[in-house]
This record gives C-alpha cells, sequence and structure tokens, in this order.
C-alpha cells in the first residue's frame, strides 16, 4: 500500500525534489529510498511491538514532524541518501526534512481512515484478523 501512496505522488515528488537541488537523475532513488526507509522503520515499530503507539502518532493530534520516530527516519534517510546516492549533506537534509514528513502525512491519510488494519496493510502486515480466523478454521477440522 506504500508503493501506491508513493506512486500517486511521484510525479509532485519528483519536480519538488530537483527544487531541492537534487539532480533529476537521481530522483527516482531518492524516492524508492524514502518508501524502503518508511516502510522498514514502521515495520520495525510493528515487529517490535508498538502498534498502538504509531496508530497513536497517526491520530492527528500532534504535528508528525516533531515525532521521534519520523525525526529518526529523516535522519536514516539522509545518511543512505549520502552514502547510496552520493549526494551532498547539504541535499541529502533538505530532501529529508521534507520528502519523509510527506510521505508520512500521506500515511498518516491512510491510516486515521482505517486504523489498526489499515496500519498493517499499509506496511504489508495484512490483517491480523484474517490469520487468526484461518488458524480457528484449521482447529475445527483437527477437532
Amino acid at each position: 500500500m506504500i508503493d501506491q501512496i508513493i506512486n500517486s505522488v511521484k510525479g509532485e515528488l519528483g519536480s519538488k525534489l530537483v527544487s531541492l537541488g537534487l539532480p533529476e537523475s537521481k530522483t527516482n532513488g531518492a524516492i524508492k529510498l524514502a518508501k524502503e526507509t518508511v516502510q522498514g522503520q514502521l515495520q520495525g515499530q510493528i515487529s517490535g511491538g508498538n502498534l498502538a503507539g504509531l496508530t497513536s502518532l497517526f491520530n492527528g493530534k500532534s504535528p508528525l514532524d516533531q515525532s521521534s520516530l519520523v525525526k529518526t527516519m529523516v535522519a536514516d534517510y539522509g545518511t543512505k541518501m549520502i552514502t547510496k546516492l552520493g549526494v551532498s549533506d547539504t541535499v541529502a537534509k533538505s530532501v529529508s526534512t521534507f520528502i519523509i514528513p510527506f510521505v508520512m502525512s500521506r500515511v498518516s491519510n491512510q491510516v486515521s481512515e482505517g486504523g489498526e488494519a489499515s496500519l498493517l496493510k499499509l506496511v504489508g502486515k495484512g490483517d491480523p484478523l484474517s490469520k487468526i480466523k484461518s488458524l480457528g478454521n484449521m482447529f475445527k477440522f483437527v477437532l
């Protein structure tokens, strides 16, 4: 689902990244890296048992860019831009402070509409209730 969010704003992101100093030849790599960073960090939070914390983050009561998770994502993404895309520290900082909050705001819009199940689908974890139901159906045949 993050792929769908990224694809829906790819053109808008590309032109904005160029205006921030990123060479046009690196925009696709930067967008892909942003998707990987956001998805990886969200999956890590969910795997670590912080689903309630993420849901709270996306409730819209406090600015996303003020959260420690988003700040961590910005720093992580900036470092990856320097090491993987070979951009300057200045460009990495300006791009990362724009793109990560931008993507997270789109994620927030999706999650606020669908709650925890939407968040799990967003990071590719699927619907946890469907897994529980399948386990229940399995036990029907065993008993």
